[in-house]
């Protein structure tokens, strides 16, 4: 995720303070990002007509910023509007250019009664905005196939249904005087919110198994040493506070590579840590995260199966209507869980996709819980942490159902021998033994020089180690 330094705020105060220079070079700075995420939301050739609009709405309203920490969330959520915008100006702009085709012949008293029904429709599609009218007249009057259509918008069969899906749910308050019911279910309306586990959402058709490979993330650690794939399973485990939630929401960005939106729905118990989040409800209000997103909270674990149907099944829909989702459960909710009801909440729709991610927190030091048989098991150190190296993945110890190459499998066989040699300079202390219960130990030099010599020539640390050091 974008980190803000420290400096950056700096510039961002001077710019809402009216200093030029500073202005400039914020914009300067923070183009790559506000142009990644026009790319993501709309097509390449239209990606520069949106940045240059992003910065002119933002410079315009940068003085009413509250907080200079929030800019880059604050410069997503514009980017994400003036995308929206530049898409239904273009879509206005194609069905506005193109006479709709002549309906073929039918009966007499047929066409009375088309022409009826026609009249009643047309005045509610009167009150309509134009994109959303001219796109039902053509598919529900004109008689324009959904192919047809995809192809003067020059967009996905998925996508347009997507299009002709949300303009019938705006449709639908202007036909309430018919009496008629018009069934279908806006996701949607479920997010930015916080759940409990009672939410019953209405049945999402089902998504289908992934059939490819590995995704790629860009993310080298993953890419390289425990591959990942969009629609599939993630299992995430390690000490609270080493990243598994960050990863897990950066995901978002590097899984979900279409101009679709994004959404987090994340299922947890009320009140269980997730490093610096008090619970997997925050996620729908810390500043910064991507996408929308909604929580499914439970207060006892016997409503964990109720919360997981309710969060599968938001997720799935969200996918259908061409969202990329990632469904993020905590270890409480898992445990309460069959692992293979977990793994079947992931698929593919023809648009979106549904990518679950367990997030397990284990004490520091302890054995690793038994693997779910996830797709990929990502293993977060507190060592990497301390280290500085972000994402704090203990490549040594992940495991993935995609193969990696030989590279990788020497770089893994190394990076064990190395975490053998370094384990050997552990040494219980004298003045430590009230807290560890553990009496501390001297070792003469020659004698540690010995074992530093059997260390590097042991079958847990290979000859070519040695030669390494030599």
């Amino acid at each position: 995720m974008w980190v803000l330094e420290p400096e950056w705020i700096d510039r961002v105060d001077r710019a809402r303070a009216g200093d030029a220079a500073a202005r400039d070079e914020l914009l300067r700075q923070f183009e790559p990002l506000v142009r990644a995420t026009a790319s993501r939301l709309i097509d390449p050739d239209r990606a520069d007509d949106v940045v240059q609009e992003s910065f002119a709405v933002a410079l315009e309203r940068l003085p009413s910023l509250r907080t200079s920490a929030a800019f880059p969330s604050w410069m997503r959520l514009i980017v994400r509007k003036q995308a929206s915008l530049r898409r239904r100006r273009q879509a206005a702009s194609s069905l506005d250019a193109v006479d709709p085709p002549a309906t073929s012949g039918s009966e007499p008293d047929a066409v009375v009664q088309e022409r009826a029904v026609a009249d009643v429709v047309r005045h509610a599609l009167g009150e309509l905005r134009t994109d959303d009218r001219r796109l039902l007249e053509l598919r529900y009057l004109a008689g324009w196939s959904n192919a047809d259509l995809a192809n003067l918008l020059a967009v996905s069969n998925g996508a347009l249904r997507k299009r002709l899906h949300d303009a019938r749910r705006r449709l639908r308050p202007h036909l309430e005087h018919l009496n008629q019911e018009i069934t279908m279910t806006d996701y949607t309306t479920y997010l930015d919110q916080v759940h409990d586990a009672s939410l019953q959402v209405p049945a999402a058709p089902p998504l289908r198994r992934p059939d490819t490979g590995p995704t790629t993330t860009g993310l080298k650690v993953i890419d390289t040493m425990a591959p990942v794939r969009r629609g599939g399973t993630i299992e995430m485990v390690g000490p609270a506070g080493t990243g598994q939630l960050v990863v897990a929401l950066e995901l978002l960005y590097r899984l979900g590579r279409t101009p679709k939106d994004i959404a987090c729905v994340a299922v947890g118990a009320t009140g269980a840590a997730i490093g610096s989040q008090r619970d997997l409800g925050h996620v729908t209000t810390e500043p910064g995260i991507p996408g929308r997103n909604a929580a499914i909270l439970t207060k006892d674990p016997s409503e964990g199966p109720q919360a997981l149907t309710a969060g599968a099944t938001l997720a799935a829909g969200l996918a259908q209507a061409g969202l990329d989702v990632v469904l993020v459960v905590d270890e409480p909710t898992i445990r309460s869980v069959d692992p293979k009801t977990l793994a079947n909440a992931a698929g593919i729709a023809e648009e979106g996709a549904v990518t679950v991610i367990a997030v397990r927190t284990v004490d520091p030091g302890t054995q690793l819980p038994p693997q779910l048989g996830f797709d990929t098991t990502l293993v977060f150190s507190i060592e990497q942490f301390a280290l500085r190296i972000f994402p704090a993945i203990d490549p040594t110890e992940c495991v993935s159902r995609f193969a990696i190459s030989d590279t990788a499998e020497r770089a893994k066989r190394h990076l064990r021998r190395a975490a053998t040699a370094r384990s050997w300079f552990n040494q219980p202390l004298f003045v430590a033994e009230d807290f560890t219960g553990t009496a501390g130990e001297w070792i003469e030099p020659i004698d540690a020089e010995q074992e530093l010599v059997q260390q590097l020539h042991s079958p847990d640390c290979p000859t070519n180690v040695s030669q390494d050091v030599r």
